[in-house]
């Protein structure tokens, strides 16, 4: 399924829930989660500096993540239109690193108002 959003927007906050191979939701206690959203067009991540996920319910696998930490007048990931791919990076507490292997389609339209 494609998410589609409206450029220069801060919502809605992107909620995950992280799987392993047989369908377990993956305890992500002491891990971080990065969140990689990139151009299809010219490959570029667009929201360098900005990857960090919120774990919102570890035991579970639960994550969500929130487009410049709502700050509206710095709305960088969604800035220009286009279509994106993102991905999901989890670093375990022990620094072992695994990307879940399933990716996720955006389709950011041009907003029509200022």
């Amino acid at each position: 399924m494609t998410e589609r959003l409206v450029q220069n927007d801060n919502l809605p906050d992107q909620e995950f829930e992280i799987y392993d191979d047989d369908g377990s939701r993956v305890n992500i206690a002491g891990a971080t989660v990065n969140f990689y959203f990139v151009n299809d067009e010219d490959g570029t991540t667009a929201n360098t500096g900005h990857t960090a996920m919120t774990i919102t319910d570890a035991a579970n696998g639960e994550c969500k993540y929130e487009w410049d930490n709502h700050a509206p007048a710095s709305p960088v990931a969604l800035a220009t239109a286009g279509d994106y791919t993102a991905e999901l990076e989890v670093t375990f507490a022990g620094g072992d690193v695994e990307t879940v292997f399933d990716t996720f389609k955006y389709i950011v339209r041009q907003g029509l108002g200022p």
